[in-house]
Protein backbone atom coordinates (compact mmCIF):
# COMPACT_ATOMS: atom_id res chain seq x y z
CA UNK A 1 0.00 0.00 0.00
CA UNK A 2 0.88 3.66 -0.92
CA UNK A 3 2.19 5.26 2.24
CA UNK A 4 1.13 8.93 1.11
CA UNK A 5 -0.75 10.32 -1.58
CA UNK A 6 1.59 11.87 -4.17
CA UNK A 7 0.28 15.59 -3.71
CA UNK A 8 -0.33 16.73 -0.77
CA UNK A 9 -3.85 16.88 0.35
CA UNK A 10 -4.09 20.61 1.51
CA UNK A 11 -1.47 23.98 1.34
CA UNK A 12 -0.77 23.49 4.59
CA UNK A 13 0.56 19.84 4.57
CA UNK A 14 2.61 20.46 1.07
CA UNK A 15 4.25 23.56 2.99
CA UNK A 16 5.02 20.95 6.06
CA UNK A 17 6.54 18.62 3.46
CA UNK A 18 8.75 21.60 1.85
CA UNK A 19 9.90 22.73 5.00
CA UNK A 20 10.80 19.38 6.36
CA UNK A 21 12.86 18.43 2.84
CA UNK A 22 14.11 22.14 1.74
CA UNK A 23 15.04 23.62 5.63
CA UNK A 24 15.73 27.33 5.41
CA UNK A 25 18.74 29.48 4.37
CA UNK A 26 20.31 32.45 5.48
CA UNK A 27 18.62 34.08 1.73
CA UNK A 28 15.07 33.21 3.75
CA UNK A 29 16.07 34.86 6.96
CA UNK A 30 17.25 38.16 5.02
CA UNK A 31 14.06 38.32 3.22
CA UNK A 32 11.95 37.64 6.24
CA UNK A 33 14.00 40.87 8.12
CA UNK A 34 12.82 42.64 4.80
CA UNK A 35 9.51 42.78 6.00
CA UNK A 36 8.94 45.90 7.93
CA UNK A 37 5.86 44.28 9.86
CA UNK A 38 7.71 40.86 10.95
CA UNK A 39 10.47 43.89 12.33
CA UNK A 40 8.29 45.72 14.18
CA UNK A 41 7.15 42.55 15.83
CA UNK A 42 11.27 41.47 16.55
CA UNK A 43 11.20 45.08 18.47
CA UNK A 44 8.72 44.25 20.67
CA UNK A 45 9.15 40.78 21.80
CA UNK A 46 12.17 41.51 22.82
CA UNK A 47 11.36 45.42 24.67
CA UNK A 48 8.78 43.58 26.52
CA UNK A 49 10.72 40.01 26.87
CA UNK A 50 13.53 42.30 28.31
CA UNK A 51 11.31 44.61 30.65
CA UNK A 52 9.75 41.29 31.92
CA UNK A 53 13.20 40.14 33.18
CA UNK A 54 14.52 43.30 33.83
CA UNK A 55 11.97 43.39 36.95
CA UNK A 56 12.27 40.22 38.14
CA UNK A 57 16.25 40.92 37.76
CA UNK A 58 16.18 44.13 39.59
CA UNK A 59 12.81 43.87 41.87
CA UNK A 60 14.87 43.38 45.00
CA UNK A 61 17.96 45.38 44.46
CA UNK A 62 15.23 48.53 43.85
CA UNK A 63 12.75 47.97 46.32
CA UNK A 64 15.48 47.43 49.19
CA UNK A 65 16.07 51.36 48.85
CA UNK A 66 12.34 52.20 50.16
CA UNK A 67 11.97 48.86 52.28
CA UNK A 68 15.50 48.43 53.98
CA UNK A 69 13.98 46.19 56.61
CA UNK A 70 11.78 43.77 54.68
CA UNK A 71 14.70 41.80 52.75
CA UNK A 72 12.46 38.46 53.40
CA UNK A 73 8.77 40.47 52.58
CA UNK A 74 10.07 42.15 49.23
CA UNK A 75 11.69 38.52 48.14
CA UNK A 76 8.57 37.16 46.84
CA UNK A 77 7.66 40.35 44.65
CA UNK A 78 9.99 38.75 42.04
CA UNK A 79 8.48 35.60 42.11
CA UNK A 80 4.73 36.63 42.33
CA UNK A 81 5.72 38.76 39.20
CA UNK A 82 7.51 36.00 37.28
CA UNK A 83 4.88 32.99 38.18
CA UNK A 84 1.49 35.38 37.38
CA UNK A 85 3.94 35.77 33.64
CA UNK A 86 2.72 32.32 33.33
CA UNK A 87 -0.59 32.56 33.68
CA UNK A 88 -0.64 35.53 31.94
CA UNK A 89 1.22 33.98 28.91
CA UNK A 90 -1.18 30.91 28.93
CA UNK A 91 -4.35 33.28 28.97
CA UNK A 92 -3.27 35.51 26.39
CA UNK A 93 -2.27 32.40 24.51
CA UNK A 94 -5.86 31.08 24.76
CA UNK A 95 -7.47 34.20 23.75
CA UNK A 96 -5.63 34.85 20.34
CA UNK A 97 -6.79 31.49 19.24
CA UNK A 98 -10.20 32.05 20.43
CA UNK A 99 -11.00 35.48 19.26
CA UNK A 100 -8.05 35.88 16.22
CA UNK A 101 -7.60 39.58 17.54
CA UNK A 102 -3.98 39.55 17.31
CA UNK A 103 -3.08 43.10 17.06
CA UNK A 104 -6.13 43.96 19.88
CA UNK A 105 -4.76 41.99 22.23
CA UNK A 106 -0.76 43.53 21.74
CA UNK A 107 -2.39 47.07 21.96
CA UNK A 108 -4.14 46.13 25.06
CA UNK A 109 -1.12 44.23 26.31
CA UNK A 110 1.31 46.57 25.92
CA UNK A 111 -0.44 49.55 27.22
CA UNK A 112 -1.69 47.31 30.30
CA UNK A 113 2.12 47.23 31.36
CA UNK A 114 2.78 50.49 30.77
CA UNK A 115 0.56 51.84 33.28
CA UNK A 116 1.30 49.14 35.92
CA UNK A 117 4.60 49.43 35.39
CA UNK A 118 4.27 53.64 36.33
CA UNK A 119 1.31 52.90 39.14
CA UNK A 120 4.28 50.55 40.68
CA UNK A 121 7.17 52.95 40.41
CA UNK A 122 4.86 55.93 41.75
CA UNK A 123 3.51 54.05 44.43
CA UNK A 124 6.65 52.75 45.98
CA UNK A 125 7.48 55.25 48.26
CA UNK A 126 4.12 54.55 49.66
CA UNK A 127 5.37 51.79 51.50
CA UNK A 128 2.98 49.78 51.03
CA UNK A 129 3.87 46.52 50.28
CA UNK A 130 0.68 44.41 49.37
CA UNK A 131 0.35 47.03 46.78
CA UNK A 132 3.55 46.86 45.41
CA UNK A 133 2.62 42.73 45.18
CA UNK A 134 -0.65 43.49 43.18
CA UNK A 135 1.00 45.79 40.68
CA UNK A 136 4.00 43.34 40.27
CA UNK A 137 1.41 40.24 39.53
CA UNK A 138 -0.63 42.50 37.33
CA UNK A 139 3.02 44.04 35.13
CA UNK A 140 3.89 40.29 35.13
CA UNK A 141 0.45 39.24 33.79
CA UNK A 142 0.70 41.83 30.85
CA UNK A 143 4.35 42.06 29.72
CA UNK A 144 4.91 37.91 29.81
CA UNK A 145 1.75 37.59 28.51
CA UNK A 146 3.18 39.24 25.17
CA UNK A 147 5.30 36.68 24.54
CA UNK A 148 3.12 34.09 22.66
CA UNK A 149 1.43 37.81 21.06
CA UNK A 150 4.85 37.83 19.13
CA UNK A 151 5.30 34.70 17.98
CA UNK A 152 2.10 34.04 16.71
CA UNK A 153 1.91 37.28 15.59
CA UNK A 154 5.01 37.05 13.68
CA UNK A 155 3.77 33.89 12.03
CA UNK A 156 0.38 35.21 11.20
CA UNK A 157 1.80 38.15 8.93
CA UNK A 158 5.21 36.17 7.20
CA UNK A 159 2.55 33.38 6.11
CA UNK A 160 4.08 30.74 4.16
CA UNK A 161 7.41 31.59 5.03
CA UNK A 162 8.72 29.21 7.33
CA UNK A 163 7.51 29.45 11.06
CA UNK A 164 10.65 27.99 12.24
CA UNK A 165 12.77 31.22 11.04
CA UNK A 166 9.82 33.20 12.98
CA UNK A 167 10.44 31.66 15.67
CA UNK A 168 13.75 31.39 15.95
CA UNK A 169 14.65 35.21 15.08
CA UNK A 170 11.75 36.28 17.83
CA UNK A 171 13.33 33.91 20.44
CA UNK A 172 17.01 36.01 19.25
CA UNK A 173 15.37 38.83 19.67
CA UNK A 174 14.25 38.09 23.56
CA UNK A 175 17.83 36.85 24.85
CA UNK A 176 19.61 39.84 22.70
CA UNK A 177 16.73 42.94 24.17
CA UNK A 178 16.65 40.81 27.22
CA UNK A 179 20.29 41.14 28.19
CA UNK A 180 20.86 44.53 27.00
CA UNK A 181 17.93 45.86 28.49
CA UNK A 182 18.75 44.60 32.10
CA UNK A 183 22.48 45.31 32.53
CA UNK A 184 21.29 49.03 30.67
CA UNK A 185 19.03 49.16 33.96
CA UNK A 186 21.10 47.59 36.18
CA UNK A 187 24.06 50.25 35.59
CA UNK A 188 21.67 52.90 36.39
CA UNK A 189 19.91 51.72 39.01
CA UNK A 190 23.58 51.07 40.96
CA UNK A 191 24.90 54.61 39.53
CA UNK A 192 21.52 56.99 40.03
CA UNK A 193 18.94 55.18 42.13
CA UNK A 194 15.32 53.96 41.53
CA UNK A 195 13.89 56.94 39.76
CA UNK A 196 15.86 57.22 36.19
CA UNK A 197 15.64 53.57 36.16
CA UNK A 198 12.23 53.33 36.04
CA UNK A 199 11.68 56.32 33.88
CA UNK A 200 13.86 54.35 31.56
CA UNK A 201 12.19 51.57 31.89
CA UNK A 202 9.25 53.77 31.64
CA UNK A 203 10.29 55.14 28.14
CA UNK A 204 10.56 51.56 26.33
CA UNK A 205 7.13 50.61 27.12
CA UNK A 206 5.60 53.64 25.68
CA UNK A 207 7.59 53.15 23.02
CA UNK A 208 6.24 49.54 22.87
CA UNK A 209 2.67 50.84 23.22
CA UNK A 210 3.21 53.47 20.28
CA UNK A 211 4.77 50.91 17.91
CA UNK A 212 1.30 48.30 17.88
CA UNK A 213 -0.20 50.98 16.51
CA UNK A 214 1.24 50.74 13.26
CA UNK A 215 0.98 46.72 13.45
CA UNK A 216 -1.04 45.70 10.55
CA UNK A 217 -4.05 43.01 10.52
CA UNK A 218 -3.30 41.77 7.55
CA UNK A 219 -3.38 37.70 9.01
CA UNK A 220 -2.35 35.65 5.93
CA UNK A 221 -1.75 32.54 8.18
CA UNK A 222 -5.44 32.90 8.84
CA UNK A 223 -7.18 34.20 6.02
CA UNK A 224 -5.13 30.95 4.27
CA UNK A 225 -6.83 28.47 7.26
CA UNK A 226 -10.41 29.93 6.86
CA UNK A 227 -12.56 27.54 4.78
CA UNK A 228 -13.70 29.01 1.55
CA UNK A 229 -17.60 30.99 1.61
CA UNK A 230 -20.03 28.61 0.22
CA UNK A 231 -21.48 30.25 -3.34
CA UNK A 232 -25.02 30.67 -2.42
CA UNK A 233 -27.42 31.58 -4.94
CA UNK A 234 -29.62 34.50 -5.49
CA UNK A 235 -33.18 34.77 -4.05
CA UNK A 236 -34.56 37.21 -6.54
CA UNK A 237 -37.59 39.10 -5.18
Amino acid sequence: FQNAPEAPPSVAQAEKKMEATQGYSLKDILMMMKNPQFCLVFLLTGFMTGSFFNFTTNANPLMISVFPDEEVAIAGVATTCAFIGVVGALCAGCFMDYSHKFKETAVALCMASLVFHILFSTTLYLKTLWVQYILAAGFGFCVAGFLPVGLEYAVEITFPASEMISSNLQYLSCQGFSLVIVQTVTLLLNAYGPIPSNIVLACLLLLCSVITCFLTRNYKRSTASAPPLENKPKIET
